[in-house]
């Protein structure tokens, strides 16, 4: 190998070293730093989504606490006005329906003729937990919701 051929092999290969070695690095470093604040993202919006559950939760069990302190007949219109003035109070709770296991009897606003029959829960826990995703209910005709029941209150 001549000495020209030599220095020319050197100089390209310094080029490639000097120029795409930095280039190379800093890709790399920002994917690195992207990857990490991704992360951190998702982590603190999984976390904001956990504390909002939470507050749902809460809030559905203190309506149904407060919906089984009625002592009347049930489906009645003081039984709705009840159940109406219960979730008139609490921010993530559109609808208290009372239900029997399967069979939804009234809403705050309605009383189908018939009692409407869910089909089987996505999800069932103790005690006596049953959770409903995205159902099509003639409480919310059109509007696919999600229903959880807990006792005699959905």
């Amino acid at each position: 190998m001549s000495q020209s051929t030599r220095r020319k092999v050197l100089r390209f290969l310094g080029t490639i070293i000097v120029v795409l070695l930095p280039v190379l690095l800093a890709i790399w470093f920002a994917h690195i730093r992207a990857v990490s604040e991704t992360r951190n993202q998702l982590h603190s919006f999984a976390q904001l989504v956990l504390d909002k559950t939470e507050r749902v939760i809460l809030q559905a069990d203190l309506a149904r606490d407060a919906a089984e302190q009625y002592q009347g007949q049930a489906c009645t219109p003081a039984h709705q006005q009840r159940m109406l003035n219960i979730i008139r109070s609490r921010l993530y709770i559109n609808e208290l329906i009372y239900a029997k296991g399967q069979r939804f009897l009234c809403s705050t606003v309605m009383t189908p003729t018939s009692p409407y029959f869910i089909p089987r829960a996505d999800y069932k826990r103790k005690p006596d937990i049953a959770i409903y995703y995205y159902r099509d209910t003639p409480f919310f005709n059109g509007y696919k919701m999600t229903y959880m029941q807990r006792g005699n209150y959905v």
